[in-house]
């Protein structure tokens, strides 16, 4: 942890991580189950929702190995397009924006993941890796738990575009994380390998 923490292009991925794992809930199952309770739908509702995340998890699972790329800048991308897919569902809700919403999510949440660990893992010196990779995996299986009851609250109290939205803004913060400027010169690597 001392050696994430001194550099830049490694715990800047794993606080994204950890805010978008502690409130976004694992929207990508969340969002299909939103159907039937805030879009009045149905199990083919949820059907068509499950399989436009999974439309949109292969997308994004393609487009990041074609491009090969990794950098903080791009993990920032995606968590801002994550957290659009939210802000969509919460202003709008309805079954045409949750299944654009799931097809953006499942897109973003594969980059995300697979750019963020192959980033720690390329700013890591060889020693540190599996160690810094296990603190990426921490960061998501370790933060959910943690706001599972503050997103359950909120949606039981306030309803569940409020717990979309707290999942919105926590992912543009991340963004905004991951736009900071670098200071530690693995931070500078080229973000195309």
């Amino acid at each position: 942890m001392r050696y994430a923490a001194s550099k830049a292009s490694i715990i800047r991925p794993l606080l994204m991580m950890a805010l978008v794992g502690t409130f976004t809930f694992e929207f990508e199952v969340s969002l299909p189950l939103l159907a039937e309770g805030t879009f009045r739908g149905s199990e083919t509702t949820y059907s068509w929702l499950l399989a436009a995340l999974g439309a949109g998890a292969v997308v994004g699972g393609l487009y990041a190995a074609y491009s090969g790329r990794t950098g903080v800048k791009r993990l920032a991308k995606a968590s801002l397009a994550f957290g659009i897919a939210m802000g969509l569902v919460a202003a709008t809700p309805s079954v045409a924006t949750a299944a654009a919403a799931c097809v953006l999510t499942g897109a973003a949440s594969i980059i995300f993941l697979t750019t963020g660990n192959s980033t720690v893992q390329l700013a890591s010196e060889p020693d540190y890796r599996g160690r810094v990779t296990a603190l990426w995996s921490t960061a998501l299986v370790g933060s959910t738990p943690i706001g599972s009851p503050i997103i359950g609250a909120l949606s039981d109290t306030a309803g569940a575009r409020y717990a979309l939205l707290l999942g919105a803004a926590a992912c543009i913060c991340a963004a905004v994380i991951g736009s900071w400027p670098a200071r530690d010169a693995a931070s500078r690597m080229p973000t195309a390998w």
